[in-house]
Order: structure tokens, then C-alpha cells, then sequence
């Protein structure tokens, strides 16, 4: 069973995290920058940089490292790959959270992304509070931030690799 068709966790101290994108561009763009893992930090406004983890550049079994830009880093490693449609990683290291984050896209032009986050907090009930209090804002938010700087990236035509996303544009006060 891959992780996207496992039944929600909700309830037996699993968290779950949906937030989707339209982005316009077609799939095969918008893969194009997911399937390359060094690229997170391009889109992602909470990653300062990206390692790879041993083991192979693409497809299950790839890692990465992500350094944060305030502190620490998540390990990730794929464990689902189809082909232009569906990227899976698991959270193995760096957070206080076990869990799988799955990318999703469907359509073609527009191509509609959703990612989901299915997770566990570490350190038993103080790791639950913990989430419940400040983790799991956190988290929602910072997904969305990661889709909306996907999406800036893609319809940007920024293909090539070290181009980050431009940040969002800040309303002014007239």
C-alpha cells in the first residue's frame, strides 16, 4: 500500500495536513522541478540549502538534507515514485515528527498539486501538546508557503536549477 492510499491516522495521534495549488503550467514542468530534489530550497521560503543523503539521485531509495533557515534540518527519503505524477518522502531524521509528506499532481495545463502531510509527533503527550500548540500551525503554514512558491517558480518559467522563486508580493499601505 503506498503512503497516499493508507487511511487517515486522525485520531490515534497522527496529524494530517492537506493544502493544494493550480498552477499553470503543465505537469511535466511542474514535476520537472518536484523529481529534482535539490531543488526544494528554490521554492521552499523555510529552506536554506539541500544535501543529498546517500544513495541514488532519483526514484525510491533518493534522500535529502534540508537545512532550515533558522535552525536544524529535516532528512527526508522517497519511499513512492510515479513517474510524473506522484513523489512521496519520509520524514528519517531532524524533526520531532515521523511521517510521510506526498506530493500529488493531476491534469495538464492547468495541473492541480496537492501535497498531504501524514505525521506523528515524537516524545509521547508532550510531543502531541507541543503539536497542537505551535507544530501543526506551523507546519499548515509553511506548506502553503512551500505551494505558492512552487507555483511562483514554475509559471516564472524559472527551469533551471538555483533559480528561487520570487518571494510573494507584500501588499503596500497607501
Amino acid at each position: 500500500m503506498s503512503p497516499d492510499d493508507r487511511p487517515d491516522q486522525t485520531g490515534r495521534g497522527w496529524t494530517v495536513i492537506r493544502e493544494q495549488v493550480t498552477i499553470d503550467a503543465p505537469r511535466q514542468a511542474v514535476w520537472s522541478v518536484l523529481a529534482d530534489l535539490d531543488r526544494f530550497a528554490d521554492f521552499s521560503p523555510m529552506v536554506r540549502r539541500v544535501e543529498r543523503l546517500d544513495g541514488p539521485r532519483s526514484g525510491v531509495g533518493a534522500g535529502r538534507r534540508c537545512a532550515a533557515m533558522r535552525a536544524g534540518h529535516i532528512d527526508e527519503r522517497v519511499v513512492d515514485w510515479e513517474e510524473g505524477r506522484r513523489l512521496a518522502l519520509e520524514v528519517v531524521g531532524g524533526m520531532p515528527i515521523r511521517g510521510v509528506g506526498v506530493w500529488m499532481l493531476e491534469g495538464d495545463r492547468p495541473t492541480e498539486v496537492s501535497f498531504r502531510l501524514e505525521y506523528r509527533p515524537r516524545f509521547g503527550p508532550a510531543g502531541r501538546l507541543m503539536d497542537r500548540v505551535v507544530m501543526r500551525t506551523q507546519m499548515e503554514r509553511g506548506f502553503v508557503a512551500n505551494l505558492d512558491g512552487l507555483r511562483r517558480l514554475v509559471e516564472a518559467g524559472t527551469a533551471e536549477p538555483g533559480g528561487r522563486a520570487r518571494p510573494a508580493e507584500q501588499p503596500t499601505n497607501p
